[in-house]
């Protein structure tokens, strides 16, 4: 499993946010290949995603577990599907959440992020 940098973490959060901004996982693709409507669609169309599988969820939760509801989707998100078969998973998770909670800056990233998509 690859480390969780708290730095990567924090541009994903912002990005979300900023649409100007492009994730590590759009950076990735912008690397590999060549700019392209098509690679720039498919970012587009991943962060969408993403944001609909955050709102979908934050929907039905009580605002308590959102932070770490949202954490998970972005860790599944930048790492895969298959992160969840990871034995630690939700226990990374909610040690990311905490440390969000705890850190002012990554705070209000994520307030910023629940406030757009509520």
């Amino acid at each position: 499993m690859s480390k969780i940098d708290s730095s990567r973490l924090s541009s994903i959060f912002q990005s979300l946010v900023n649409k100007s901004e492009p994730t590590p996982k759009a950076q990735s693709i912008h690397k590999k290949y060549s700019p392209s409507l098509e690679t720039v669609e498919q970012v587009k169309k991943s962060q969408t995603e993403l944001k609909k599988r955050i709102r979908d969820r934050i929907a039905k939760i009580p605002s308590s577990s959102i932070t770490t509801v949202v954490v998970q989707e972005i860790v599944i998100w930048e790492f895969g599907e298959e992160i969840l078969d990871h034995p630690n998973f939700k226990e990374i998770a909610t040690t990311i959440a905490t440390s969000i909670e705890n850190s002012p800056k990554l705070k209000d990233h994520m307030k910023e992020i629940i406030k757009m998509l509520t």
